[in-house]
């Protein structure tokens, strides 16, 4: 009975390890805690931000953020973007090679792809470029 009990131990004790690696290789996949204080910084400026997808208040709480993000979606952005130059947008990417040549302020691995923090121009391009 005795060796079954360390055994079981030591197998809890190994799948928890397991966990533990497993969560530290995906953690950068889904901590958007970074993303939010970039938003921050930009809304403390005085500068709207939108977020070019379907919004779902991810970035509020983990930013503090005093405003919520302008969901845009498709068509919606382009005109949106011309009339606030000043802007910024959290645009979503399939990879980061789509990012060769444009400003950004930050990016991130998001969800099997990548966010951009980027202003009204650079997100205006990259728009484009899709």
């Amino acid at each position: 009975m005795r060796g079954s009990k360390s055994d079981r131990l030591l197998g809890a004790g190994t799948l928890a390890l397991i966990q533990l690696a497993a969560m530290r290789s995906i953690d950068p996949l889904y901590d958007i805690k970074p993303m939010a204080q970039a938003i921050k910084q930009v809304q403390d400026e005085g500068r709207p931000v939108a977020n070019a997808a379907r919004y779902h208040a991810q970035y509020q709480f983990l930013g503090r953020l005093e405003a919520p993000l302008v969901e845009l979606q498709g068509a919606e952005l382009a005109p949106w973007l011309a009339e606030h130059p000043e802007a910024y947008a959290v645009i979503y990417l399939k990879s980061r090679q789509e990012l060769d040549g444009f400003p950004v302020l930050h990016k991130q691995a998001y969800r099997g792809g990548v966010a951009v923090l980027v202003n009204a121009q650079a997100a205006a391009r990259l728009q484009a470029a899709e």
